[in-house]
């Protein structure tokens, strides 16, 4: 029979093994966790500083980069995992304009050009998205081109690193530069390492939650879990799936009162969003958008209870449902002991508007 745990001791163990209450190096909180998701350009810090040491920040971007990575999307991870997650021979998308192809906006033929200009350039030192454009624009390049060569949601730039050929600085992501050589991993190897990382350090998790996390039909799921050496474990009524971590203390950490989670923080997309213990689903529309967006989640008890964000250096916490004055103090205490040296002017947490 499968080990029960209960809601409670699963969100321990999903705090700790997410390193939100057993904190590790940036380098490795990137590699256990398949990279941290970066379409907030500042969302992987903000993450790390959920799960670091507060010493442990400086200089946090070395050794990682920023590419496309767990379902095809911005990620911040190793440089050293980049066979993992780059497979140039089977690129996802199917739009021209992220292709050689020739698209309503530029050509195959003047969008290698351009690939080669921004290649060859680049072998001088990383350089901003503007620099780039300014040098394409210099050899020719109109602004209809430009639609397609740095089109926002993807194009020639798009491509030149899912190839391999480039990527953005971690810590500076407007930044391009030249990956290193390397040899991707077989994609099947490759799934099957970053599933083994999943059930090991988001584990326990259902089918369901794989599913959703990887963006897999549960059948291919399976098939790949079924090459795992996985244990069973029933959590409200669920089997779920994890892999032992080394070194897993047996005595967890208990729930932190308070807990800023970053906009798109892998402790709500590591799980089916309907069915995710940390997320009331009363509260799912307050952090899920209809438009893709996850926003900055607060937890307070091991519930997301609210959301923050940080604008013109004032940060303002925003609860879901009214809390008395105690509540609300020692949120705005925990806001001032974590974003104490953001260097933000104004601290603010507040009940919902019109409550």
């Amino acid at each position: 029979m499968p080990e029960t745990l209960s809601i409670h001791h699963w969100k321990r163990t999903a705090l700790y093994r997410q390193r939100l209450t057993n904190p590790a190096k940036p380098l490795d909180v990137c590699a256990r966790l398949n990279g941290l998701q970066a379409q907030f350009a500042f969302a992987p810090y903000y993450a790390l500083k959920a799960r670091c040491e507060p010493d442990g920040l400086s200089g946090w971007g070395r050794g990682l980069v920023r590419s496309y990575g767990v379902r095809g999307t911005l990620h911040t991870f190793p440089e050293a995992d980049l066979p993992l997650y780059v497979h140039p021979e089977t690129d996802p998308s199917h739009r021209d304009l992220d292709s050689f192809r020739d698209d309503p906006h530029a050509s195959g033929l003047r969008k290698s050009t351009f690939a080669h200009i921004i290649l060859e350039s680049l072998k001088g030192g990383p350089k901003t998205r503007r620099e780039l454009k300014d040098l394409c624009a210099l050899s020719g390049m109109t602004r209809e081109e430009g639609l397609s060569v740095f089109n926002a949601w993807g194009g020639l730039i798009r491509l030149l690193a899912v190839r391999g050929h480039i990527c953005q600085e971690a810590m500076d992501p407007g930044r391009y530069r030249l990956c290193p050589p390397f040899e991707s991993m077989e994609r099947e190897k490759a799934a099957f390492v970053l599933a083994m990382r999943y059930f090991t350090h988001f584990g326990p998790a259902s089918l369901r939650d794989a599913s959703y996390y990887f963006q897999k039909p549960q059948a291919q799921m399976k098939r790949i879990m079924d090459q795992l050496p996985l244990r069973q474990k029933m959590v409200d009524g669920m089997v779920r799936y994890d892999l032992p971590e080394e070194g897993e203390e047996s005595v967890l950490p208990d729930i932190p009162d308070i807990l800023f989670l970053a906009g798109f923080d892998q402790l709500l997309l590591g799980f089916q969003k309907k069915a995710n213990s940390f997320l009331p689903a009363r509260h799912l529309r307050g952090i899920f958008t209809k438009t893709g967006i996850i926003h900055p989640a607060l937890l307070v008890s091991g519930d997301v209870a609210g959301r923050w964000n940080i604008n013109a250096r004032k940060l303002t916490a925003t609860l879901f449902e009214p809390v008395n004055k105690r509540r609300l103090a020692l949120v705005e205490r925990a806001a001032q002991r974590y974003f104490g040296n953001e260097g933000l002017k104004e601290i603010c947490v507040e009940n919902p508007k019109g409550r």
